[in-house]
């Protein structure tokens, strides 16, 4: 037939769109792997997204030296169980608490109108409410990743904590720059083996023979 190809050509033909076919896929098949490798290298892990230090500001007098985002363990004057967290004085000196507050950025509480000792603790309840003494309108994020800061009179930070994921039961301990997770939780004491003897001890309740 006038035009057509000759057979001996057909196969050649065949030959080549395979070939090209073959080539495309390899060109397809190495660009993806490019994408993904540098995907992998660009996007943060889950350890790296949130990379903030775990304490902002360290000098203030006046700190967040433990906390518990999801406590079953240490209730509250009426048995309820809250979120906490414990205010350290760390000076030799009282220290007066009056106009400083807590805030998350969208919650402040004012703290209360109180001198807290030379190198004393006070343990804050968070229940999202504050309508009792000493709990306030703030809550934890057992997940962590929140910013909890103590603002001064003059509306400026001195503290700030970022938080960190914590199992039920457990407080975070504030160490040298960081907090770490505890079993061996500590309200209202130092966060020591002494501190943690004083605590068990202020739990003990001694019962008379007389009942």
């Amino acid at each position: 037939m006038p035009g057509s190809m000759p057979d001996e050509l057909q196969p050649q033909r065949a030959d080549t769109n395979r070939s090209s076919l073959l080539r495309l896929t390899c060109i397809l098949g190495a660009v993806f792997i490019l994408l993904a490798v540098f995907g992998w290298i660009l996007t943060p892990d889950a350890a790296t997204m949130d990379n903030k230090p775990a304490i902002n500001t360290q000098k203030s007098v006046l700190q967040i030296s433990e906390y518990m985002s999801s406590n079953n363990a240490y209730p509250d004057a009426d048995g309820n169980f809250c979120d906490w967290l414990e205010l350290h004085n760390t000076s030799a000196e009282p220290f007066a608490l009056r106009d400083y507050a807590l805030t998350d950025g969208s919650n402040t509480w004012m703290l209360p109108d109180m001198t807290l000792e030379a190198d004393g603790y006070l343990v804050i309840f968070c229940d999202g409410e504050g309508k009792k003494d000493l709990h306030a309108n703030l809550r934890l994020k057992a997940a962590g990743g929140e910013d909890i800061s103590i603002r001064s009179p003059g509306g400026k930070i001195v503290e700030s904590i970022h938080t960190m994921t914590l199992e039920t039961n457990t407080s975070a301990i504030r160490g040298d720059g960081v907090f770490t997770a505890a079993t061996r939780y500590t309200p209202g004491y130092a966060n020591t083996d002494e501190g943690w003897e004083a605590f068990q001890s202020s739990r003990t309740v001694t019962q008379d023979a007389l009942l």
